[in-house]
C-alpha cells in the first residue's frame, strides 16, 4: 500500500492569508492613584513580510534563469585531453579578439561542467511571513519634580526566519576519509559526469545534478530576547530637561540575516564515530574531544535538517546587539541675560548678545561583545579576561606599539619574547609568566631539529585508511557546532561618545530671525577602544572606535 501527502497551491508558494496577530494590554493604578503609580502591560504578535533580499534577488540571479558558461585550457575538466595546464604544452590556438568568436558552445555538455552552475536558490513553498511575539510589564513611577522613572521587561519571541540549507555541501577531507575510507577524487583523475566527478564527488547527494552551493531556503530560524529597559525622564523645568535610558539585553538568534549567519549544514559534514571506516592517530600532540551531534528524531531522512541539528550548529548570542546601552539627552537654558542669575539686569542691547542662549546634549555609552575563534583541536585552559589590565609591547608587524591582552587568546611560542622558541625582534613583549591560551593547535612543539616541526601550530593528526599506511592530515571534526567554543561569546570594551550644541535665536523683525548653531560632535574627543582579536586575544591601539572631534559653526537666516 502506498501513501501520498497531496497539497495543491495556486501559486508557487503558499498562501497565507489568514494570518493572525492579536493584541492585548491593560493598565492599572495601585493605591487609588493617590501615589502616581501606574502598572502596564501588553501581548503582541507581529507579522512581517518576507524580505525581497531573501527571495526574488536570489531567484532572479541563479539557475534556471541565470547560467554561466565558460571554456577554460587551464582547467583540466575542459582541456582536450583532460589534464591540466594544456597550454604549457599545446600551442594556444584561441587568440581573444582574433578568432575567440563562438569559442563557448552552449550547445555542448563541455561549457558547463557539471557543478559549475548553481542552483543556489531553491524556495521551500511553506514560505510563511516571520512573526514576532512581544510580551512587556512596566512599572511607571511619578515624582513631584515633574519626572517619572519607567521599568520594562520586554520579552520577544521571533519565528519564521529565513535560513539557507546547505543540503549538498561538502565535508572536508579529513571526515571524508574517515568516513568512507578513500581519498577524495581529484580533477585530473576523474571523468565529468560520472559520480567520481572530483567537484561533486564528495557530495552527499547527487553528485552530478546538485553542486555544492546548492541552497535551500526555508523558514526554520528563530529568536529570543529578554530585555530589561530602565527610562529616567524630567520634563523641561526652571530652564532643565533631560532623559536617562539604560538597556541590559540578552538576544539569541538562529537566521534572518541572509547568507550572513545561520547557514544550516547537513549532518553528514560532522565526525561521527559511529560512521568511521577509518582510524586517526593524535601523533602530534592532544586531540580535544568534539561536541557530539545531536540525535535526530526518529523517521528523519539523510537529506533532512531537524530543529536540535540547527540549535546546535547555529544558535548563539547575537554579539551586532549591544548587551548594555545607556543612552541620555539633555537641554538646559544658559543662565545669562536678562532675568537670569547673571547679567539679570542687561540692558536690551547686551541682552541681545548674551541672552537666550541654550545648550544640548545627547551620548550613550555601549558595551561591545565578541565571539572567539573556534578553529583549534589542541589542549584547553580556562578563558581569563584580563581588559587593561594586561598591558604588552606588540612589534610583530616590524613598528613597536602599546597594545593590551585584553583575554587569553593563542599567541604561537614563537611570536612571545622570553620564549625559548622565539628568535628575532618581531615579537609580543610583556606577557605574563604564567600565560596560558584559551586553546591551542594540536601541535605546538617549535623545536626545529624535531620530526614534529613540520606541522608546528598547526592542526595535524595521522590517519590511516583500510590497508594503507599512516598520512598526515589536517583535522577538524566539522563546523557549527562540533568546536567546545563554537558559542561562546565574551565582552569587549566599553565605548562613549557625547555631543554638544550651544545655540541661540536672534529675532530681526517679527517675521524674520537668525539662528546660530555651534555644534561639536564627540565633544570630548573619546577615541574609543576596538574589540580585541578574535583568536589571539590582543587589543590593538591603532585604530579607534569613534571618529574625530568635529566642530560645525552654522548661522541658519529664516524669514
Amino acid at each position: 500500500m502506498s501513501v501520498f501527502n497531496c497539497q495543491i497551491y495556486n501559486t508557487l508558494l503558499r498562501n497565507y492569508a489568514f494570518t493572525f496577530g492579536p493584541r492585548v494590554g491593560f493598565a492599572y493604578q495601585p493605591f487609588g492613584g493617590a501615589h502616581g503609580t501606574v502598572i502596564r502591560g501588553a501581548y503582541g504578535r507581529y507579522i512581517y513580510p518576507i524580505p525581497v533580499r531573501n527571495t526574488l534577488k536570489n531567484i532572479q540571479q541563479n539557475t534556471p534563469f541565470t547560467a554561466g558558461y565558460s571554456q577554460s585550457y587551464v582547467s583540466a575538466a575542459q582541456a582536450p585531453d583532460s589534464l591540466p595546464n594544456y597550454l604549457l604544452r599545446m600551442p594556444q590556438t584561441v587568440v581573444l579578439g582574433t578568432n575567440s568568436s563562438s569559442t563557448v558552445n552552449s550547445s555542448t555538455a563541455n561549457s558547463l561542467l557539471p557543478g559549475s552552475f548553481s542552483p543556489f536558490f531553491q524556495m521551500n513553498p511553506d514560505n510563511p511571513p516571520d512573526f514576532v511575539t512581544q510580551v512587556n510589564f512596566t512599572v511607571e513611577q511619578q515624582f513631584k519634580d515633574n519626572s517619572a522613572l519607567r521599568v520594562t521587561w520586554l520579552w520577544s519571541h521571533g519565528t519564521n526566519l529565513d535560513q539557507e540549507y546547505t543540503f549538498n555541501s561538502h565535508p572536508n577531507n579529513f571526515i571524508w576519509e574517515m568516513q568512507t575510507g578513500t581519498i577524495p577524487p581529484t580533477g585530473g583523475a576523474s571523468t565529468i559526469g560520472t559520480n567520481q566527478y572530483a567537484s561533486t564527488a564528495t557530495g552527499p547527494y547527487d553528485k552530478v545534478t546538485w553542486p555544492s552551493g546548492a541552497v535551500w531556503d526555508q523558514k526554520t530560524g528563530w529568536s529570543n530576547d529578554n530585555a530589561l529597559q530602565v527610562n529616567y525622564q524630567r520634563l523641561f523645568h526652571s530652564g532643565l530637561a533631560y532623559q536617562i535610558f539604560y538597556v541590559w539585553s540578552k538576544p539569541f538568534r538562529v537566521g534572518g540575516n541572509y547568507f550572513r549567519d545561520g547557514t544550516i549544514a547537513p549532518a553528514e559534514n560532522y565526525l561521527t564515530s559511529q560512521a568511521n571506516v577509518s582510524t586517526m592517530t593524535p601523533a602530534w600532540g592532544t586531540v580535544i574531544t568534539p561536541n557530539s551531534l545531536p540525535a535526530a528524531p526518529a523517521g528523519t531522512l539523510s537529506y533532512m535538517s531537524w530543529h536540535a541539528l540547527d540549535r546546535w550548529e547555529n544558535y548563539t548570542v547575537d554579539a551586532a546587539i549591544p548587551k548594555q546601552h545607556i543612552m541620555f539627552n539633555a537641554v538646559y537654558d544658559l543662565p545669562f541675560g536678562r532675568g537670569k542669575r547673571f547679567l539679570g539686569n542687561a540692558n536690551r542691547c547686551l541682552n541681545e548678545v548674551v541672552g537666550g542662549f541654550q545648550i544640548a546634549g545627547d551620548g550613550s555609552f555601549v558595551s561591545q561583545d565578541f565571539a572567539v575563534s573556534a578553529s583549534n583541536w589542541g589542549s584547553t585552559n580556562p578563558l581569563k579576561m584580563y581588559k587593561h589590565a594586561a598591558p604588552i609591547t606588540d612589534c610583530r608587524s616590524g613598528v613597536c606599539h602599546q597594545a593590551y591582552l585584553w583575554w587569553n587568546g593563542y599567541i604561537a611560542p614563537t611570536l612571545i619574547a622570553g620564549n625559548s622558541c622565539a628568535s628575532g625582534a618581531n615579537l609580543i613583549y610583556g606577557l605574563a609568566s604564567n600565560y596560558q591560551p584559551y586553546q591551542t593547535p594540536i601541535d605546538t612543539d617549535c623545536v626545529k631539529t624535531d620530526a614534529q616541526y613540520a606541522h608546528y601550530n598547526s592542526n595535524y593528526v595521522n590517519i590511516t585508511l583500510p590497508g594503507g599506511t599512516p598520512t598526515a592530515i589536517g583535522y577538524t571534526a566539522g563546523s557549527g557546532g562540533s568546536n567546545p567554543y563554537s558559542h561562546t561569546v565574551l565582552n569587549g570594551p566599553l565605548n562613549y561618545a557625547a555631543d554638544l550644541s550651544v545655540f541661540n535665536v536672534f529675532p530681526i523683525t517679527e517675521k524674520t530671525n537668525l539662528r546660530f548653531n555651534a555644534d561639536a560632535f564627540n565633544a570630548f574627543k573619546h577615541q574609543g577602544w576596538l574589540n580585541p582579536s578574535t583568536s589571539d586575544g590582543t587589543e590593538q591601539l591603532t585604530s579607534s572606535y569613534n571618529s574625530g572631534r568635529v566642530i560645525q559653526l552654522t548661522l541658519r537666516l529664516s524669514f
